[in-house]
């Protein structure tokens, strides 16, 4: 269930305040994930690894509040739960928007994204139900780029503040498999701890 934050008892009520007022409260991290873990478990038991690690990222989002917070007409909701948001590749090398409900195991979540994705792939309207919402993390998938950072196209009128994340080329080298991602967070919502911590967290559960 959704949660109204009380922002005159919230320990972040002056950073919230601070930060969202600037024309640009986003700012952004880039790291390496160690995916020789999350490789191995995949091939042995069949799974996609994209649709695998995306699980994975989903779940640990479920486990962050900071990540779950949105601002909406000035006041802050906690969300229970927060769904994937991605793009899928058509067959005219444009893209659509998707929208994959979260799902507490794994094999129905990938059910659920399958789903999505041949949806996605054949809709005419760039969204799903002709709208975006907040309740999701925008994410992408850039398999052909190995990057060490990376920026968004960003309205800066309006209320934003959904996290934004892009999943890089997955590289090996002789004794690991990594993969960079990008993580953008609205600082009234998410500090530096936080991002540090949802990192570690996501990593555990790569290698879980």
């Amino acid at each position: 269930m959704d949660k109204k934050i009380d922002l005159h008892k919230w320990k972040r009520k002056e950073h919230f305040e601070f930060f969202n007022q600037f024309e640009e409260p986003f700012y952004g991290v880039t790291v390496e994930m160690d995916m020789t873990t999350c490789v191995a478990s995949t091939s042995k038991h069949g799974y996609s690894l994209t649709r695998y690690y995306m699980f994975q990222f989903i779940k640990t989002i479920q486990q962050s509040e900071a990540f779950r917070l949105r601002i909406r007409n000035g006041e802050v909701f906690l969300l229970d739960p927060v769904h994937l948001g991605t793009t899928v590749l058509k067959a005219d090398e444009t893209f659509n928007y998707i929208l994959i409900p979260y799902a507490h195991d794994f094999l129905n979540f990938d059910q659920n994204y399958i789903r999505a994705l041949q949806e996605g792939k054949l809709r005419e309207g760039l969204f799903p139900n002709g709208e975006d919402t907040d309740r999701q993390i925008h994410t992408s998938v850039l398999p052909w780029t190995k990057f060490s950072s990376l920026s968004h196209a960003r309205q800066l009128k309006g209320q934003d503040s959904v996290p934004k994340v892009s999943f890089g080329k997955i590289t090996r080298s002789s004794d690991s498999i990594s993969m960079p991602i990008s993580i953008h967070v609205h600082h009234a919502l998410v500090d530096g701890l936080h991002v540090g911590l949802f990192i570690k967290k996501f990593q555990e559960n790569l290698d879980s």
